[in-house]
């Protein structure tokens, strides 16, 4: 009968089984304990959320199943056992470990002399074999191991000796500048004083043998002998008074002024200046007799013949008409107007800058020349 008999022996009846089957199709296990919900609460009345409703450390499901009830806890039962294992498993420990000793190689198992002469094989072995793999692995993983490949121990030599020298260069120069009399050097004092002396022996010794070779190489550096300057300045002197008297009167006659020198005409100029200074008073004497005796007699003036233009101290001067003077008056000269208009006085010139001979006339404070003047 399916409904009554336990087919499984598990303690329940098929029937119980085949209803809880049925209902764990629809309800689920919460608790994970192999007891569906529905088994749980209708009809062992357990948590199904507790997979240990009595807190025993069994399991809902294996209290069912051995026919104890899952809500009572079976502590002393739990207790039975947990110790019964214990034993066993000390006991099976203790037998095991006698029988695994006695039967080691049944177990693929070593004794300690075995397992020291396979360590002593494999370690000569493995001391070989790890020469070679950790000979190639420190190879290509140098650096981790503070090592240097040929190239760089070189370029590290050859920066090291770069330092080295510099650093040599100023250590050895300090030691031979503090110890150089041992290299047979001499300090700047030394030398300057030793190049001083020397320098003094050089002049001296200089000085008499360049004397003698200039002495004796004259013509080399363009010197010449007492005779040859001598007949050399003989020629020059004589040379340099011809050309000096020439170039001397030139330079004079073009800069007489200079020398305090004159031309012709400059003195006679200069001359019938200081005539006219020094008869001043006569010059007034000959002016006032003049005023007073009207200068000439018209008639007489006309009377004369145009032909002649001198007469005593008068001259006819074409455009500027009859002009007197003597020797004490000139270069003054009088100029006589026709009709009522009276005369007056002019002064005679004839210098370089001027367009040509030109009278001063006081009277309108001009110079005029005889071709601008119409009468």
């Amino acid at each position: 009968n399916p409904l009554v008999g336990d087919t499984d022996q598990d303690g329940l009846g098929d029937g119980e089984e085949l209803n809880e089957h049925k209902t764990s199709a629809l309800d689920p296990d919460t608790d994970g304990d192999g007891l569906s919900n529905y088994a749980e609460l209708v009809t062992h009345s357990t948590d199904p959320a507790d997979s240990d409703s009595d807190d025993d450390t069994l399991n809902d499901s294996d209290e069912v199943s051995i026919g104890l009830d899952p809500n009572t806890a079976n502590s002393a039962l739990v207790t039975f056992f947990d110790n019964r294992e214990a034993n066993a498993r000390s006991d099976g420990n203790t037998s095991g470990i006698t029988y695994a000793q006695a039967n080691y190689t049944v177990y693929n198992l070593y004794s300690g002399t075995d397992k020291n002469a396979s360590d002593d094989g494999n370690y000569t072995i493995g001391v070989r074999d790890g020469n070679t793999s950790g000979i190639s692995y420190a190879q290509a993983n140098y650096s981790n191991y503070n090592l240097y490949s040929g190239a760089e121990k070189n370029a590290s030599d050859d920066g090291n000796y770069t330092i080295g020298v510099s650093d040599s260069n100023a250590s050895g120069t300090s030691y031979v500048q503090a110890n150089y009399l041992h290299y047979g050097l001499y300090s700047e004092a030394e030398k300057k004083l030793k190049d001083d002396g020397n320098y003094t022996l050089g002049v001296i010794d200089g000085n008499a043998s360049g004397i003698a070779y200039a002495q004796a190489n004259y013509s080399s550096y363009n010197l010449y002998t007492a005779s040859e300057k001598n007949a050399t300045e003989d020629g020059n002197y004589t040379l340099g008074i011809e050309d000096g008297n020439a170039s001397g009167i030139a330079y004079v006659q073009r800069n007489l002024s200079a020398y305090k020198l004159y031309t012709e005409v400059e003195r006679m100029d200069a001359e019938s200046i200081a005539k006219t200074i020094g008869k001043a008073e006569a010059l007034a004497e000959v002016e006032a007799e003049m005023a007073r005796g009207g200068l000439a007699l018209i008639t007489y003036i006309e009377q004369m013949k145009k032909g002649n233009s001198y007469t005593q101290d008068w001259f006819y001067q074409p455009e500027m008409g009859w002009l007197w003077t003597n020797e004490s008056a000139y270069p003054f000269f009088y100029r006589l107007r026709d009709g009522d208009g009276s005369g007056q006085w002019l002064y005679f010139s004839q210098l370089k800058d001027q367009q040509g001979p030109a009278f001063y006339d006081y009277q309108l404070e001009l110079w005029v020349y005889p071709s601008s003047v119409v009468d």
